[in-house]
């Protein structure tokens, strides 16, 4: 069984590093962290991850 691909949207580099581990940790593939919604953006458009756990209050104009 393929492994769920996970995209990690967070501005706090620590809480990023965090989740990506434990996720991994876990059995899931993290496809990539992004800091901002526009590396958010691109990471999710190169590879397509099936799940996207998401900061709703990033830095700068545009946010989650």
């Amino acid at each position: 069984m393929a492994k769920v691909k996970v995209l990690i949207v967070e501005d706090e580099l620590l809480a990023a590093e965090d989740m990506k581990e434990q996720l991994e940790e876990s059995g899931y593939e993290v496809t990539g962290v992004a800091r901002t919604y526009e590396d958010a953006l691109k990471l999710f458009k190169n590879d397509l991850p099936d799940l996207v756990l998401l900061d709703i209050q990033l830095d700068g104009e545009k946010d989650g």
